[in-house]
């Protein structure tokens, strides 16, 4: 192996380390990163991982649990399959997580031993239309320490998703919604949303995306987050939406929304026209 004739780190000071395989190259080609590892690494991104490069990422990550144990953020993108996966659980020092997934399937097993990363406080987990869990999976995973969570897909990839995750220590936590759903019926999303609000006792920032092909989203989709009295900060990025005083009245009607320090509404097609904001209603709040 190559790193049997360099036993010394060449960059006893790197911490940051970053590999891109958008061409899907040979193993042969990246054995030159294995001399790039340090005992100083703090983070380290695999992006566009290709299936041509799947056993040697899973041996870099192997080689990187042993040089650097106490890696602090992990960022892997591209085909993630279990023999990638697999060696991401022996980091369990991780604090930040980032999981882009590529034609791969988020077992549910995956997840639970993902949770067993008792130091992690941030997770990202990116689908591409691939069912998230088993629907067999029936209890939820402890995500104790989570303190920012982060999922992008369909609205029926991070329902499901948010129906086997405990996050009783979640402070943010942001939602990208892609195409909607054939039916574009509101109501699975104002379960979602709802279910979003309900994740922690110490929730205090909620964003939420949607897609372009969300357009004219009625003012109470947000009403699932009416309750939550400690929400400090929302963003609200959709298509398009008219927003009235008696809206913000509404939501504001027993104080709920009183504690709010940052309220962002942004229409994401300009072409629909912007969000109608009255200054009078921001004075009511």
């Amino acid at each position: 192996m190559i790193l049997q004739y360099h036993p010394s780190p060449l960059f006893p000071r790197l911490e940051k380390l970053s590999i891109i395989d958008s061409n899907g190259q040979r193993h042969s080609r990246h054995e030159s990163a294995l001399l790039a590892l340090s005992p100083s690494l703090q983070c380290v991104s695999l992006e566009d991982i290709h299936q041509s490069a799947e056993v040697f990422t899973a041996i870099l990550l192997y080689n990187i649990s042993i040089e650097t144990p106490r890696l602090l953020v992990l960022r892997l993108s591209g085909l993630l399959r279990d023999k990638i996966l697999d060696e991401v659980y022996r980091f369990r020092f991780l604090e930040t997580l980032h999981l882009g997934l590529a034609r791969s399937l988020l077992r549910a097993n995956t997840l639970d031993a993902i949770s067993q990363m008792t130091r992690l406080k941030c997770l990202s987990i990116k689908f591409d239309n691939h069912p998230p869990l088993s629907s067999t999976w029936t209890r939820a995973s402890l995500f104790n320490a989570l303190q920012f969570l982060t999922l992008d897909g369909t609205l029926e990839e991070i329902t499901r998703t948010l129906r086997v995750i405990d996050t009783p220590h979640l402070h943010t936590i942001s939602l990208k919604f892609h195409s909607p759903e054939p039916s574009k019926k509101l109501a699975p999303l104002l379960a979602c949303i709802g279910r979003c609000g309900l994740t922690s006792p110490f929730l205090h920032t909620v964003k939420l995306w949607f897609a372009r092909t969300y357009k004219q989203l009625p003012w109470n989709i947000l009403s699932p987050l009416s309750t939550r009295t400690g929400l400090r900060r929302l963003d609200f990025h959709c298509g398009s939406m008219s927003l009235l005083e008696e809206n913000l009245m509404a939501a504001c009607v027993d104080g709920q929304w009183r504690s709010l320090e940052s309220l962002i509404i942004q229409p994401t097609d300009r072409r629909q026209g912007d969000v109608v904001l009255p200054a009078t209603a921001l004075s009511a709040i």
